[in-house]
């Protein structure tokens, strides 16, 4: 299954280092595999699940929608803090 990159999330890939441009792949496959992973926000975000992950000992966190029917998962945004 191809993930579906909003703007953002693909510039911020293509700008990061080789490194951690791995780093998110492993990240974006796990979530394509097991869409449910990640913790699934309420409110103004309902319907967005949040994965986050460790790089260097920086925190990541990517946003992403659960795949409705036989759509791959669209990967919002991603963020570090």
């Amino acid at each position: 299954m191809k993930p579906n990159y909003k703007r953002p999330f693909a510039q911020y890939v293509k700008k990061a280092h080789k490194p951690l441009q791995l780093a998110i792949e492993d990240a974006v496959e796990l979530v394509c595999e097991t869409p449910q992973i990640g913790e699934l926000k309420a409110g103004n975000l309902t319907g967005i699940r949040v994965y986050k992950f460790r790089f260097n000992r920086q925190e990541y966190l990517m946003a992403y929608r659960s795949p409705r029917g036989d759509l791959p998962p669209e990967f919002l945004i991603i963020d570090f803090y």
